[in-house]
């Protein structure tokens, strides 16, 4: 603490505030005027309290011991400015604040309510009691609007906003005219809570009809985002405006139909179109026909096809032109259908034939690897790669970053003050490797964390920790693949020797990894081996080993790129050589499998995690335009990780990847036939987000790549055709073939393409398929095209060899946790919610788990998950909701006081609080663990439709805290099995993502196999979802086998009870096919 506020401090504890309240506040004392002054000097600025270091965590350390609540009001009373205190409100509560800043006068209140960060219930009391300008802020604007919705509804206040003191009825009913016509001209989201404030402003007599109509045509027509458009027209709907009302703005709606979204031209295209003047119809068809969703483009066409024929129908045939070429099936009919019908010239009815535009090319020649660029280097070049990092704002080890390190340390090395001079810009940030240079341009000592012990972090650290102290650095690259040639790495620690300095270990590391062992010579190892250098540890310490040994012992004994894994991160595979085990441990942590690349540039796939086209990183822009400046042509996964990256990343970064296809193209390094898409997901999982990934592949063909991209979709129709049921945008996969067909069946004819590229064993896979299916349907059209061939299987076989990716997928869970029985009765069921309740639409896709506990005579316990999860990810408790016994429906409305579940280890019992916080109470936070009970509604989380997201992730979270194991599994699905309502077959389906939880899952495929076999026994019907859990066995059975060969499996659970008598059941169901397969299969 400071001595001015200790003086502070001082004063005001001799003052004896207590029991303040907002009726008192003004008559406390404040002290002579001397005292004024000497508490303002040290309550003016400064902190109050802060983090401190306390062994390996941090501790929040109050710096002064009076009431800081108090403190606050006092510091406000006796001058501090309007935004000192802004900075202070935080320790006071609102209702004590109020007449304290009022107190102040307006001017000063006004500069208070204008700060964003003013509390919002704060600014509302005052905006109302002296009548301020009412604040153009957001945030503030969106609070008002839900305080206003509680006050409106009548809501308990104190429920909603315990500690807080909102502004009530009248005060909401004083400016609110005001406060809305802000809100919409801020483009406030139409959240629930300010949608309704139009109805009830009308209901309430705040509003005329008229008024609020008209302000919501106006928000309606401001809104720029989706969403919001969706809610103004459903409240537009929920004030009752007719359609003839909508007809009445028939232009200004135009707008709305073109941004192409359903909603928008679902609701409004069936209005306008049967009454517009027949001008006016062009434009709205026109605008309505731009969404890309079929069903709304039927929904239009259909729509006309029961208007008045227009006068000037001829001007609508070159929109109906451009929809006779879709693919779609029904949509040409009805296209078709409206030209007849509007007596159209029947030249116009058949669609132009699409020009060729030769999108197969011959695949470019490997480009010459060029060499790293240094030159030129000068204290202005310095500022300008600064300059380039510092907008970037992200750490990337590309050639660029390489660059500034290397120009960096040349000119530290002679002259450290104009280096320093041109890092002047550089300031303290996230990124690790400025911030060092930060520290080193002001003369401090760089603060050391343990992440510095990583291979790319711990070289940066200690570079710039040296710099102006080395020559140069042994880990600059060569050539500008980041690769180092064993004749430059010789050459830099000739320089080393012959100034007598030594080697920094972690810049010797990360150039050995980097070093390109072809390039050694005879004459270079003599060279080194005249050498004699000694190595540094960060510690001061120097290894055992001089430089030049270590270089000798890895030309013999070098890294060699490790066999592909299924599983993303390479942290667990052993492939560091015996020649680097002098070296600290710096890699194979996780936090750097982003930039093996960087470490290892010589790699292939290895360097690539397989869902590194996940990561929204803005990074990964410039990692991608680093790794197309490869020497040799991407292998499978990196080829299909490259392609595939555009869909998965923000704006900013598609532009850095497009680029880098481009690139790798034009450089020879995209050899059409070898990316492998099924090495694009984790763990061998079937292709996701395919229409996403087809759209993407799509467009880098038609940049004439078509040649790259052609067999990546026959690849999504065979693994679609593999699939356990056909996956998600196999249809537009279809499309995007029966789109290129022409190009390739031109580049065939021409020779460009080689005739197998018209193989396309997939189409014909599908297309040799039972159904009705589009994609089936589209499939065969598209074989009547192609050459014939024999026919192809239906469905790869499945091997009964042991699986090469047994231990990916077979992970061994330990008991860690004890699961304490609470004997607490549970059921699922759906819940049911009471249609006008405002929970009604949020649960309608979760499930009930009503909880009996035995210390609990009189009620029962509720619990529904919707979209909020915090209680069970976070604090081993959970949120429920007392019930009447025997009481199905759902208890839960706006007035319902929920209560918290947890187990008690020292009453040995799930027990029930009324607080939510009951650890701040003084109670015992030890050994917090989950019993039973809520164990089992963890699990039963994963069958319900809300918010997988959460449920997998507390799920995963359970699994590798050793909570939840496969016994814990059996005990679950054995309770929930006898409950109709509770489908395994959703259960399982976190088990389809991620195969290596089968050591977890194989007791649900285990007892649902011997629970229908019993129905089957009994001759009763056979529950739908038995086939999903066949299904997905069927893929299993390999890795089941394996494990009790391996002894993980019990003798009882490896003989698949109930199996034989689905099998063998006399009654008609898809599930007996399917057991005998799997019978069959298995013998």
């Amino acid at each position: 603490m400071n001595a001015n506020l200790e003086k502070a401090e001082a004063i005001f504890t001799s003052l004896n505030w207590n029991n303040v309240t907002p009726d008192n506040i003004l008559q406390q004392p404040l002290g002579s005027k001397e005292q004024q002054k000497i508490a303002l000097s040290g309550l003016k600025s400064g902190e109050w309290d802060g983090y401190v270091r306390r062994g390996d965590s941090f501790e929040l350390q109050d710096y002064v011991k009076c009431n800081k609540a108090y403190l606050v009001l006092y510091a406000i009373r006796i001058g501090v400015s309007a935004s000192r205190a802004l900075k202070l409100v935080r320790y006071a509560h609102s209702s004590l604040l109020l007449p304290v800043i009022m107190a102040r006068g307006e001017n000063y209140a006004q500069k208070f309510v204008q700060s964003a960060s003013a509390p919002t219930d704060l600014v509302a009391q005052l905006v109302d009691q002296l009548n301020l300008a009412i604040p153009e802020n957001p945030n503030y604007i969106s609070n008002w609007t839900l305080y206003a919705a509680v006050a409106m509804r009548g809501d308990d206040i104190v429920k909603h906003f315990y500690d807080k003191t909102p502004p009530n009825l009248a005060q909401c009913q004083r400016r609110f005219f005001e406060h809305i016509h802000i809100a919409i001209a801020l483009n406030i989201p139409a959240t629930q809570s300010f949608t309704q404030l139009f109805s009830l402003g009308v209901a309430l007599g705040w509003l005329e009809y008229e008024q609020a109509k008209e302000l919501l045509f106006l928000a309606l027509d401001i809104a720029s985002r989706p969403v919001d458009r969706k809610a103004w027209l459903y409240t537009l709907d929920g004030l009752g405006i007719t359609d003839a009302e909508f007809c009445q703005r028939a232009s200004a709606l135009i707008p709305l139909l073109t941004t192409g979204e359903a909603a928008m031209i679902n609701r409004l295209a069936p209005v306008l179109i049967p009454f517009v003047d027949d001008e006016l119809l062009v434009e709205v068809m026109t605008a309505s026909l731009s969404s890309k969703i079929k069903s709304t483009q039927k929904l239009v066409l259909k729509t006309a096809l029961n208007r008045n024929i227009p006068q000037n129908a001829d001007r609508f045939m070159p929109l109906f032109t451009l929809l006779l070429s879709q693919t779609d099936d029904s949509i040409v009919a009805l296209t078709r259908k409206i030209i007849t019908q509007w007596q159209l010239d029947g030249d116009f009815t058949q669609a132009s034939p699409v020009a060729l535009k030769q999108l197969w090319h011959p695949t470019p020649s490997l480009w010459q690897l060029p060499p790293f660029e240094l030159a030129p280097i000068s204290p202005d070049i310095l500022t300008e790669l600064a300059s380039e990092l510092v907008k970037r704002d992200v750490s990337a080890h590309d050639c660029v970053m390489e660059r500034f390190l290397a120009v960096a340390n040349t000119i530290a090395y002679n002259d450290p003050q104009a280096a320093k001079a041109s890092l002047v810009g550089v300031k303290l940030r996230a990124d690790e490797l400025l911030g060092f240079i930060f520290y080193w341009r002001k003369g401090k000592e760089i603060p050391y964390h343990d992440n510095f012990t990583c291979l790319l972090t711990a070289r940066d650290y200690i570079v710039c920790k040296n710099l102006g102290k080395i020559p140069c650095l042994l880990s600059t690259p060569s050539m500008s693949d980041l690769s180092i040639t064993v004749d430059d790495l010789c050459q830099r620690l000739e320089t080393y020797q012959k100034l007598n300095i030594d080697v920094l270990e972690a810049d010797l590391f990360l150039a050995l990894t980097r070093l390109d062992v072809s390039t050694q010579s005879s004459s270079t190892k003599e060279k080194l081996s005249k050498l004699k250098i000694t190595v540094t540890l960060p510690s001061g310490q120097r290894m055992s080993q001089n430089a030049e040994a270590l270089v000798l012992q890895y030309l013999n004994d070098p890294v060699i790129e490790p066999k592909l894994a299924l599983n993303a991160n390479i942290n667990d595979v052993s492939f560091l050589p015996q020649s680097l085990s002098d070296f600290p441990e710096r890699i194979g942590n996780s936090w750097y499998t982003a930039e093996l690349f960087s470490i290892f540039p010589l790699w292939g796939d290895s360097a690539i995690p397989s869902d590194i086209d996940w990561a929204k990183s803005y990074h990964q822009g410039f990692v991608f335009e680093q790794l197309v400046k490869k020497r040799s042509p991407f292998p499978p996964r990196s080829a299909i990780t490259l392609l595939a990256a555009q869909r998965s990343h923000s704006s900013h970064v598609l532009g850095n990847i497009a680029q880098a296809v481009n690139q790798a193209w034009q450089r020879g390094l995209l050899i059409p036939g070898v990316a492998d898409v099924l090495l694009l997901e984790r763990l061998g999982s079937p292709p996701s987000r395919i229409a996403s990934l087809v759209a993407v592949l799509a467009d880098i063909g038609k940049q004439g790549m078509l040649s790259v991209v052609w067999p990546i979709f026959d690849q999504l129709i065979i693994a679609s055709c593999n699939a356990l049921r056909m996956l998600s945008g196999t249809v537009e996969t279809v499309d995007a073939i029966a789109e290129f067909l022409p190009e390739v069946q031109y580049a065939v004819d021409q020779g460009i393409a080689d005739a197998s590229q018209l193989q396309l064993l997939g189409i014909r896979m599908l297309a040799s398929k039972k159904g009705s299916a589009n994609a089936i349907k589209k499939a065969q059209a598209i074989v009547d095209k192609l050459p014939n061939i024999a026919p192809a299987p239906l469905k790869q076989e499945v091997s009964m060899l042991a699986p090469d990716d047994f231990d990916q997928v077979w992970v061994k869970t330990e008991k860690i946790s004890v699961v304490p029985e609470d004997n607490v009765s549970i059921s699922v069921s759906k819940p049911v919610i009471n249609p006008s309740s405002q929970f009604s639409k949020r649960l309608s896709k979760s499930l009930l788990f009503t909880l009996k506990l035995p210390n609990v005579a009189n009620q029962v316990f509720q619990i529904v998950k919707g979209d909020w999860y915090y209680d069970l990810e976070n604090e081993w408790q959970c949120e429920a909701y007392p019930a009447p016994l025997n009481h199905s429906e759902f208890c839960i409305d706006s007035q319902t006081e929920s209560v918290w579940l947890h187990w008690s280890e020292a009453s040995q019992c799930l027990v029930v609080e009324k607080s939510r916080y009951w650890l701040e109470n003084g109670k015992n936070a030890n050994n917090l663990i989950f019993s039973n009970a809520l164990v089992m509604v963890i699990i039963g989380l994963l069958a319900q439709d809300s918010d997988t997201y959460h449920t997998n992730s507390i799920f995963e979270q359970n699994v590798e805290q050793g909570v939840i194991d496969a016994d814990i599994m059996r005990k679950a699905i054995i309770l929930f099995l006898d409950y109709p309502d509770f489908s395994p077959a959703k259960l399982i389906r976190l088990l389809e993502k991620k195969p290596n939880l089968l050591s977890v899952f194989y007791p649900v495929l285990i007892e649902c196999i011997k629970f229908v076999g019993k129905i089957a026994k009994r001759g009763e019907k056979i529950p739908a979802w038995i086939n999903r859990i066949l299904d997905i066995s069927f893929i299993y059975v390999p890795y089941l086998q394996e494990a009790t060969k391996r002894g993980y499996l019990s003798e009882s659970d490896s003989h698949w009870q109930g199996l034989a008598d689905i099998a063998h059941a006399k009654v008609k169901s898809t599930a007996v096919n399917k057991a005998r397969q799997l019978l069959e299969f298995i013998k």
